[in-house]
């Protein structure tokens, strides 16, 4: 008995560091190999905005661009191999839940109780009580950036 990948099915996601957003289609076209990606894409973070009091998204300047097959890409060459760019691993960002306060999905998705962001108990109200990790019992909220807890999940990643 035998199994096998489709290699149909693989890929690999890397991130082009500092690239000019309002340059995409330029870059776009100065790829020597396109067969060999598969999508590409600019990367975005949220941020709140004061004054319309709702979230923005801001360019930040990176593409991920996925390309075929498992192996790991260090460069992409771009104007007839004159100049080649440096392609880094893309780490999935982690995903933490604000309602049960667990790693891994989203709030819409949970089918868990709501917990308490500053105990990690059954959801309560205000709470007055100590910080505490409702995924590593430390003295901290759960959703505290520095936690071991998540670290670990970042090294999984």
């Amino acid at each position: 008995m035998a199994a096998s990948i489709e290699e149909r099915n693989t890929f690999y996601k890397g991130v082009v560091p500092r690239m000019h957003p309002g340059n995409m289609m330029e870059f776009f076209d100065s790829i020597i190999h396109l067969e060999d990606i598969l999508r590409m894409e600019i990367l975005t973070r949220k941020k709140w905005d004061d004054v319309n009091k709702r979230k923005i998204e801001i360019l930040v300047g990176q593409v991920v661009i996925m390309f075929k097959g498992n192996q790991p890409r260090t460069s992409l060459d771009l104007f007839g191999d004159q100049f080649s760019m440096k392609v880094r691993p893309y780490v999935m960002p982690i995903v933490q839940c604000f309602k049960c306060l667990r790693f891994g999905h989203r709030k819409n998705n949970c089918k868990s109780k709501e917990r308490c962001i500053v105990c990690g108990e059954k959801a309560h109200g205000r709470c007055d009580r100590q910080d505490r990790c409702r995924n590593c019992n430390g003295e901290h909220r759960s959703t505290n950036k520095n936690a071991m807890h998540r670290k670990e999940i970042r090294i999984c990643i």
